[in-house]
C-alpha cells in the first residue's frame, strides 16, 4: 500500500504542476479537485454550527435561529459530501475569475462546480455558489455566465435564504388553509427572484457586459432540457463495411421543439420566463451606460472550459444510465474532436450498457421514449427503440468491437469488450451460427460482379440488358444483395430468405471468425452453463437441504479471508419521528468513527479509512479518493440486479494500486425513535398497572438501531455482501464496538474455519 505519510507532499507538488497545465483533450481524463482543500469541505457540520450557535437571526426566536443554522449547514454539507463537487480545477478557477468581475477580488463568496447535467446555479447563506457542469456546457459566452452569477450573488447579498426561512416560519404560524399558504410562499419566492434579477443586472452592467446577452440567458434556461447543441445524425454515421442500417429505420420528421414562456406560475416558486424578460426589459431601458463586452477574460478560456464541461456531461450521463444521451453528446463532440480516445471509450461503455440492460430485460429503465424527445436527438432515441432485441444486441456489440479494433492494446477497452461478450453469452437467443460469414460490403461487391457478368452475357440482347440494368438500378441495396451470387449462397442456408430487417446478420462477419472472440465467448458460455448446472442441482434438493445450503453460502459470502479493507466514511442517522436529528446524527457518526479508529490496531484486518476525518492529514488526495468511492457505490446500488461496468474504470484501478486492495466497506447506522401508536397510548392510560410493568419495556423497544454494512469490490465491480443487524434500545459505543468486532472478525475468516 502507498505510504500516506508521503501523500500530502506528493499531492501538493502534483497540484502545483497540474494547475499550470491546460486540459489536453486528446488525453482527457475525468476532472478531479486540485490544490488546497477549502474549509467548506474540511470542517465537520457540528464545527460549523458551533461557530454560529449564539447567533439569533432578526425576526426569529433563539430556537428557530438554531434550527435554521443547523438546517442550512446540514443541507449544504450533504452536497459537499456527495462526491459530486469539484474545487480548484480549471472550471472552478474560470467561474471564480468571472465572479470576481462582478464582486471584486476581496469577496467572501466561494464558487464550486457541481457534477450534474441539470442546467442550474444556486447560492447559499454560507456564501457558496454552485454552478453545474450542465450550465457551463450550454452557455454561449462569458457574459451569459456573468449574469447567472450576478443573479446568484444578488440572492446572497440580499440574504434571500434567510428571508425565505423567516417567511416560511411566518406562513407556517398563520391559520390560513394550505392553498393560501402555497400561494403566499409562491408570491414571496417570485419577489426574491425579481429582486435578484434587478440587483444582478446592476452588478452585471457595472462590470461592463453587453445588454444583449441578458435575454439570451433566458433562452439557455428555456431550452435547457435539450442537449448542448443540435445536429442531425446522418444515417451513414453508423455504416461500416460490416454494418449498414436500412434507411427505413430512421425517421426524417421529428417532434417540433416547443416551449411556453408564459406558462402558469401561480403555484411555482419562480416566475415564468415571460414575466422575467418583461421585467428585465423595463430595467434595461432605464440604463444608458451599457458596455459591449461578451468577453472580459480571454475568449479561448471560455471555450476551453465549456469543452471540459461538455466532456464531463458524457460521464454524468453514463453514471445516470442515460446511455442514449451520452451517445448523442459524443456525436456532437466528435465534430470537433474526431477519433478522440476518451469519447470512443465512453461510446463503448454506453453501447455495452445498452446491450447488458437489453439482455437483462431492463432496457426500458435506461432508454427514453422517443415521444418525449424533441428535435434532432429524437432520431437516435427512436432508433434505439425500433431495434428489436437481436438487432440491438448485435448493433451494440458491433460498436464495442469497433472501439476494440481501434484501441486493441488498451486495458479498459478490453475490459469493456469482455463485459459485452459476457452478456452476449447470457443472451439465449444469440447464436453465432445465425450470422453470415460475409460482410455487407462483400455481398454488395458480389452483386456488382454478377451485374458486370450479366452485361457481358451473349444470351441477352442489348435491349434486354438495358432493361435489366435499369431494373437493377431501381432496387435497394438489400434487394441488390439478395440477387447477388455471394448473398444467395449464404441465403440458401437460411431457407433462401432475405429481408432488410436481417441487416444485422452481416454485422459480425469478421468477429465470428476472430479467435479472440471465440475463446472469450466460449469461456463465458462455459462459466454460465456451469452456474446454471449448479442452480439446477440446488433446485433438485429437498427444502431443508436448500435452506442449509443457503445458510452455508451466506456464511461464505462474508467469510472472505480478508486481511485488509478500505472503509468508506461511515454514516450515522438518528431519526426522531419523521425528522433527522442533525446534532445527534453527527455525534453518533463521531462515536462510530472512534470505534473504527480503536479497531485499527486491534484487529487482524488492516482498515484503511477514507473520509472527512482523513482530510486533515491527506487533503485533496483523500477527497478525490472518497469522491470516486462514493460515485462507485451510488452507481452500483442503482441497479443491484444488473451487472454494470465502472464508469471510472482507470480511477478505480489507481485506488486499488494505492491501497493494495479493491475491497471497500460502507457502514451505516440508523438509530430510530419510534413514536407509540395512539392505540398503545390509550391502552396504557386505561390500564395504569400494566404501564408500570410493560411501559418501560415498550418504551425501550420504541428505540432501535440498524447496523448495516455493504462490501463491494472495485476489481469485479460488484457487491460481495450486505449485512444488517437490528438492536433494540439506545445505541452505545459498546454495542457498536461489538458489531464492528464481529464484522471484522467475520470478513477475516475463511469459509473452512
Amino acid at each position: 500500500m502507498k505510504k500516506f505519510t508521503l501523500i500530502p507532499l506528493f499531492t501538493l507538488g502534483l497540484s502545483l504542476f497540474v494547475t499550470a497545465q491546460k486540459t489536453d483533450f486528446s488525453n482527457f481524463t475525468p476532472i478531479q479537485s486540485r490544490g488546497d482543500m477549502p474549509d467548506d469541505f474540511a470542517l465537520m457540520t457540528f464545527e460549523k454550527v458551533n461557530e454560529e450557535k449564539d447567533i439569533v437571526i432578526d425576526g426569529l426566536g433563539k430556537k428557530e435561529s438554531k434550527e435554521f443554522i443547523k438546517g442550512i449547514h446540514y443541507g449544504i454539507d450533504e452536497i459537499l459530501r456527495s462526491g459530486r463537487v469539484i474545487y480548484g480545477d480549471e472550471m472552478t478557477e474560470y467561474v471564480t475569475r468571472v465572479g470576481e468581475k462582478i464582486t471584486g477580488k476581496n469577496s467572501d463568496i466561494r464558487f464550486y462546480i457541481l457534477r450534474s447535467n441539470v442546467v442550474n446555479a444556486f447560492s447559499t447563506k454560507q456564501g457558496i455558489i454552485f454552478v453545474t457542469e450542465g450550465l457551463l456546457a450550454q452557455l454561449s459566452n462569458e457574459a451569459q455566465l456573468a449574469f447567472v452569477l450576478a443573479h446568484e450573488i444578488a440572492h446572497y447579498q440580499k440574504e434571500h435564504v434567510v428571508e425565505g426561512y423567516k417567511e416560511n416560519v411566518e406562513i407556517a404560524r398563520s391559520r390560513v388553509n394550505n392553498d393560501s399558504k402555497i400561494k403566499q410562499l409562491s408570491q414571496y419566492s417570485k419577489e426574491k427572484e425579481f429582486e435578484a434579477d434587478g440587483v444582478g443586472i446592476e452588478l452585471y452592467n457595472a462590470a461592463g457586459y453587453s445588454k444583449e446577452e441578458l435575454f439570451d440567458v433566458f433562452d439557455v434556461l428555456l431550452y435547457s432540457y435539450l442537449p448542448f447543441d443540435l445536429k442531425s445524425i446522418p444515417s451513414t454515421y453508423w455504416n461500416t463495411d460490416q454494418l449498414v442500417i436500412p434507411e427505413s429505420y430512421f425517421e426524417t420528421e421529428f417532434p417540433d421543439i416547443s416551449v411556453e414562456k408564459d406558462y402558469d406560475d401561480s403555484k411555482s416558486s419562480h416566475p415564468n420566463i415571460q414575466s422575467r424578460s418583461e421585467m428585465i426589459l423595463d430595467i434595461v431601458e432605464n440604463i444608458n451606460n451599457w458596455g459591449e463586452a461578451q468577453f472580459l477574460l480571454p475568449e479561448e478560456d471560455f471555450y476551453h472550459v465549456r469543452n471540459i464541461a461538455r466532456f464531463e456531461t458524457v460521464r454524468n450521463d453514463l453514471y445516470a444510465f442515460r446511455y442514449g444521451d451520452a451517445i448523442y453528446s459524443i456525436y456532437l463532440l466528435e465534430q470537433e474532436f474526431p477519433n478522440n480516445k476518451y469519447l470512443q471509450v465512453c461510446k463503448a461503455k454506453a453501447w455495452a450498457g445498452l446491450l447488458a440492460f437489453k439482455v437483462e430485460g431492463r432496457y426500458t429503465s435506461v432508454t427514453t421514449s422517443p415521444s418525449k424527445v424533441q428535435g434532432d436527438p429524437h432520431q437516435l432515441h427512436q432508433l434505439l427503440k425500433k431495434l428489436d432485441k437481436k438487432q440491438l444486441v448485435t448493433v451494440a456489440f458491433r460498436q464495442v468491437a469497433d472501439v476494440k479494433q481501434q484501441f486493441p492494446e488498451d486495458g479498459e477497452v478490453e475490459a469493456i469488450y469482455q463485459y459485452a461478450v459476457q452478456h452476449l453469452a447470457r443472451e439465449k437467443n444469440f447464436k453465432i451460427s445465425d450470422y453470415y460469414e460475409i460482410s455487407f460490403q462483400e455481398a454488395y461487391d458480389a452483386f456488382q460482379k454478377s451485374l458486370d457478368e450479366l452485361n457481358k452475357a451473349d444470351s441477352l440482347t442489348s435491349t434486354d440488358t438495358t432493361e435489366v440494368v435499369k431494373e437493377e438500378k431501381e432496387l435497394s441495396k438489400y434487394e441488390k444483395i439478395k440477387r447477388s451470387t455471394g448473398a444467395k449462397e449464404v441465403a440458401t442456408s437460411k431457407d433462401d430468405k432475405f429481408d432488410e430487417d436481417d441487416f444485422y446478420l452481416y454485422a459480425l462477419s469478421d468477429i465470428i471468425k476472430d479467435d479472440h472472440f471465440k475463446q472469450s465467448y466460449d469461456s463465458h458460455k462455459s462459466d454460465l452453463e456451469a452456474k446454471e448446472e449448479e442452480e439446477e442441482k440446488k433446485r433438485q434438493l429437498a427444502y431443508s437441504e436448500r435452506k442449509q445450503l443457503k445458510k452455508q453460502e451466506d456464511k461464505e459470502k462474508i467469510q472472505m479471508g480478508l486481511e485488509e479493507i478500505i472503509l468508506l466514511e461511515p454514516r450515522a442517522i438518528q431519526v426522531k419521528g419523521n425528522d433527522i436529528d442533525i446534532e445527534k446524527s453527527e455525534e453518533l457518526e463521531i462515536d462510530l468513527r472512534e470505534v473504527v479508529e480503536r479497531f485499527h490496531g486491534n484487529s487482524n484486518v488492516s482498515v484503511y479509512k477514507v473520509g472527512s476525518l482523513e482530510y486533515k492529514s491527506h487533503g485533496t488526495y483523500m477527497y478525490n479518493q472518497k469522491a470516486a468511492l462514493v460515485n462507485s457505490l451510488s452507481h452500483l446500488i442503482e441497479y443491484e440486479e444488473v451487472s454494470v461496468f465502472p464508469v471510472d474504470y482507470n480511477l478505480n484501478k489507481e485506488i486499488i494500486n494505492d491501497f493494495g486492495t479493491g475491497k471497500v466497506a460502507f457502514i451505516i447506522i440508523q438509530s430510530v425513535h419510534q413514536r407509540l401508536s395512539p392505540r398503545k397510548i390509550v391502552f396504557y392510560s386505561i390500564f395504569p398497572p400494566v404501564w408500570l410493568i410493560a411501559g418501560p419495556v415498550t418504551f425501550m423497544k420504541s428505540f432501535y438501531t440498524n447496523f448495516g454494512v455493504a462490501v463491494f469490490d472495485l476489481e469485479t465491480y460488484a457487491f460481495n455482501v450486505f449485512t444488517n443487524q437490528q438492536i433494540s434500545g439506545f445505541t452505545s459505543k459498546m454495542e457498536m464496538e461489538a458489531l464492528m468486532y464481529d464484522f471484522l472478525n467475520q470478513i477475516n475468516k475463511t469459509s473452512d474455519q
